[in-house]
Order: C-alpha cells, then sequence, then structure tokens
C-alpha cells in the first residue's frame, strides 16, 4: 500500500526554522555526539543536510564537509549515499520508536493521555531545527524510483499506523480504530506541511487536538 498519498512535504528549495522551539530534541541520538564518535557524528550532521537539502541535492562531498571529512574518508563508513541515507532513516525510525512510539504502550497511563503525550512529543521532533518529517520528505522526494531504504520509510509510517491503531481500540473496534489510525496519520502530515508552509505551528497543534478527541 502507498502511504505517501497524502501531501507530504520537503525543503529542497526553502528549508523553514522554528525559532520557538527553546529546547529541541535530538531525534538522531539522545545527545548530539561529537566528532571523535565516528559513525555516529556523521548520521547525526547527515539527518540535519537531509533534512534541509533532500536526497538527490545532498552530494557526499556536501556531507563529508558538514562532517570535518574528507568526501573519499566518508566512504570508510558507508558504501554510498544511499547507504548511509538508509543508515540515517534507520536510526531515526529506532529512535522514535524509542522515544516517541513506546509512550503508547505504557500501561501506568489511560490511552488518552498516553496519545496526548506523545502528540507532544511529536510537536518537539517536527518543529525543531529546520523543521518536518524526514521519513516523509525522503519518502515523497524518492518515491518514483524504489531505493533500499524505501522499506524503511514504509515501516516507521506502518508502525505509526500500528501504534495509533493500539490506541484508538480503547473506543472503537479494531477496523474502525485502523482506519482512523490511517487518516490520522495523513491529517498529521498535511497539517505539519501547512505549517511550515505557512510557518504558523497551531495547523499541527490543532490536528493534534483534533485527534485527541477521538478517544474518550
Amino acid at each position: 500500500m502507498n502511504y505517501f498519498c497524502f501531501s507530504f512535504f520537503n525543503f529542497i528549495l526553502l528549508p523553514v526554522s522554528f525559532p520557538f522551539i527553546n529546547q529541541p530534541m535530538e531525534i538522531i541520538t539522545s545527545h548530539s555526539p561529537n566528532k571523535n564518535s565516528g559513525r555516529e557524528f556523521i548520521l547525526w550532521k547527515a539527518y540535519e543536510l537531509f533534512l534541509q537539502k533532500g536526497y538527490h541535492s545532498t552530494t557526499m562531498a556536501d556531507l563529508g564537509e558538514a562532517s570535518g571529512l574528507l568526501k573519499g574518508s566518508m566512504y570508510h563508513y558507508f558504501t554510498s549515499k544511499e547507504d548511509l541515507m538508509k543508515q540515517v532513516l534507520e536510526k531515526a525510525h529506532l529512535t522514535f520508536k524509542e522515544q516517541v512510539f513506546s509512550i503508547a504502550f505504557h500501561t501506568e497511563r489511560p490511552p488518552k493521555e498516553s496519545l496526548q503525550v506523545m502528540l507532544e512529543k511529536m510537536e518537539q521532533y517536527f518543529f525543531q531545527g529546520a523543521g518536518g518529517c524526514l521519513m516523509g520528505n525522503i519518502g515523497l522526494e524518492t518515491a518514483a524510483t524504489p531505493t533500499s531504504f524505501t522499506i524503511v520509510i514504509h515501516s516507521f509510517f506502518e508502525e505509526w499506523i500500528e501504534v495509533f491503531t493500539h490506541l484508538f481500540k480503547s473506543t472503537y473496534e479494531e477496523n474502525q480504530a485502523r482506519q482512523l489510525a490511517k487518516q490520522s496519520l495523513a491529517d498529521m502530515q498535511g497539517a505539519l506541511m501547512l505549517s511550515c508552509i505557512f510557518r504558523d505551528k497551531t495547523y499541527f497543534t490543532n490536528c493534534c487536538s483534533k485527534i485527541l478527541t477521538l478517544i474518550t
């Protein structure tokens, strides 16, 4: 199933900054790695650059410069730009799974409260730095030509749907919960796009408030 039918956005032409976020969270690592940490540092810098410039407009030379390495040195860590992109997305998915998706399964909270905490955490992630959803950006940019990292992007959004379905099942039967989960994901990505286009976060926060009403 193609989850990219709704309007994802990218920052290939116009990076957007959100200075109202005072304490940004690291989506790649729990802390900003230093240059001596090698692969982790490259992944962190590559995440930032891919979010700002997109996949096709970013070269290995750009990535090397951002990481303080010569282009040739990059190949000691990654076989190609596609390999690096895949590892960035895998790292981002793992971090999102641990820090955001896992909230849905905290049994000490009622489902509605878990959803609220998770949506707030997503807001922090998506509006740090250049802003936006790297998975959506790269998924849209490369949708016409499948790559080795296409499955990583699909897996991320499929897990997002599963997490929302899990929470919505507290109020709805499974089929309806799944449909609401898919629609909620599409609504959030569209709202995220409009928030970045108009530099107005209320599109996203209003969408999250509406989703929160789905659970009683």
